[in-house]
This record gives structure tokens, sequence and C-alpha cells, in this order.
């Protein structure tokens, strides 16, 4: 079996580290990345009816224009509701993938730490072949 020389190991390492840092790449980009046609459509078809609710309190007279007000602040109440429920589910994330960094980054302490502690060894032994 042949030795994979000490480059070898490091450019291995160096892919691994590349190959990881695109995964979380993509994830991040899939967290805050553009807005899908759904939630643009969503967003125009919110903006249409609260502009529309809006105008029509200044249009209507009586208690109808109080009712449009009111749907109008019910609808941004709404969306408030939701915005904040949506960046719950980004913080929730994110804190996993800041847990998945954290947990990668302890590994890789562990094996500089085992690496050192092999090299600290192999040091040792030529200093010990050399004044022997």
């Amino acid at each position: 079996m042949k030795k994979r020389t000490e480059e070898e190991l490091i450019l291995e390492h160096l892919e691994t580290v590349q190959e990881e840092k695109e995964i979380l790449k993509r994830a991040m980009m899939n967290v805050g990345g553009r807005p899908s046609f759904g939630g643009t459509l969503s967003n125009i078809i919110f903006a249409i009816l609260v502009i529309g609710s809006f105008a029509l309190s200044v249009i209507l007279r009586g208690r109808y224009s109080l009712l449009a007000i009111e749907f109008g602040v019910l609808l941004i109440s709404l969306k408030i509701i939701y915005l904040m429920r949506y960046q719950d589910k980004v913080t929730h994330f994110l804190f996993w993938v800041l847990t998945g960094m954290e947990l990668r980054i302890a590994a890789i302490r562990k094996e500089v730490r085992i690496i050192k502690e092999k090299l600290d060894k192999l040091e040792n032994e030529v200093k010990k072949n050399k004044m022997g």
C-alpha cells in the first residue's frame, strides 16, 4: 500500500474544507436568497389589498369607511405576525448551522491535537536517533 505524501493529505483536506464551504454557502443562500415567485406574488396581492382598503376608506362614508380602515389594519397585523414567524424559522435554522459549525470546529481541533501529539512524538524519536 502506497503511503500518501504530506502534500497529498493537505490537498485532500483543502478539498474537503472547500466542499463544506460550498455546502454552507448554498444553505445560507436558501435562507436569505431571492424570494420565490409565490412569495413575490403574495406580497404584491397583499400590497394591493392594503392600499385598496385604505383608498376605499377615503372614498366610502360612514361605517364602511371605518370598516375599510380596520380591514387594512388587520391585514398589516397579519403580515407582521407572518414576518415574526418567518424570522423565528430563519433564526432557528441559523442556530443549527452555527451549532454544526461549532461541532465541526471541535472535531478539527481534536484532529489537530492528535496530529500535534504525533508530530511531537516523531520529533522526539528523531532527536533520540540523532543523539544515539
